[in-house]
């Protein structure tokens, strides 16, 4: 018998079209985690993009991350609908800013 993984899990999961009530999204599991976040110089260098190569933990990681947020029809500052892995970061980032006030 094949195991199960998270992907094949959220495959099951109905898709929500953005303009659905929040009660009609999917209910998953969710995760906190605490982040530091320190001061930053304002004239320090600020990283505009990013190219990373994830080990196989954090690539099942993102892509758990970036399918939940597309099942439940997650949105970016932007009303960008959440399409990518990049898109996936983009959002936690965000979240991580407005937990912060960081402007």
């Amino acid at each position: 018998m094949a195991k199960k993984n998270a992907t094949d899990e959220l495959k099951t999961l109905p898709t929500v079209k953005a303009d659905e009530p929040e009660e009609k999204k999917p209910a998953l599991p969710s995760a906190t985690i605490d982040i530091p976040i320190g001061t930053m110089r304002e004239d320090a260098y600020r990283l505009r993009h990013v190219d990373v190569q994830f080990t196989d933990r954090q690539s099942r990681a993102m892509r758990r991350l970036f399918d939940s947020l597309d099942a439940t029809g997650e949105r970016l500052e932007n009303k960008k609908r959440v399409c990518s892995g990049a898109d996936a970061l983009r959002w936690l980032l965000e979240r991580v800013a407005a937990a912060y006030d960081v402007r």
